[in-house]
């Protein structure tokens, strides 16, 4: 008799370790999915884990070179681009675009975007300078350079 309900006390307590770890540990869902993630960053939505490169291209000029790399998650269903400078700190921006458009920019290495919804064709672009424009072209000034690709 005593065995059996050793037995069941342990069965009860993992019982209550499982309903006390689910409570406080809940499995995460994904914040978005396409549309939904328009505008949201990647990384706070949980759309990094599943996410892979889809197009990638390196630009060189001037004021050296800079990689634009189009990402795409699969959980998701969304887009984003990034923007690396190989040439150390610079103004960068990084740009996804087609259907709908999100950038963000900064002074450093790298940048991201937020992202849009991937059941669309889209393009990204990391432009780079060594002066802060409001308007990055790769066909005005001196120092601005793209690196795009599309996928």
């Amino acid at each position: 008799m005593n065995r059996r309900i050793l037995i069941l006390t342990r069965g009860l307590v993992v019982l209550i370790l499982v309903t006390v770890l689910t409570m406080v540990f809940p499995r995460t869902a994904l914040a978005c999915s396409g549309n939904s993630c328009y505008g949201q960053d990647p990384y706070s939505q949980g759309c990094t884990s599943s996410a892979y490169t889809i197009k990638s291209y390196t630009g060189t000029g001037s004021s050296g070179s800079v990689t634009g790399t189009l990402w795409y998650s699969s959980a998701c269903v969304a887009n984003w681009a990034v923007a690396t400078s190989n040439s150390g700190n610079r103004y960068i921006r990084a740009e996804v675009t087609m259907y709908q458009w999100q950038y963000s920019s900064t002074y450093g290495a790298s940048i991201y975007s937020n992202m849009v919804d991937g059941n669309s064709f889209h393009c990204a672009g990391g432009f780079m300078d060594t002066v802060n424009r409001t308007y990055y072209n790769t066909f005005s000034g001196n120092n601005a350079y793209l690196a795009a690709g599309c996928g």
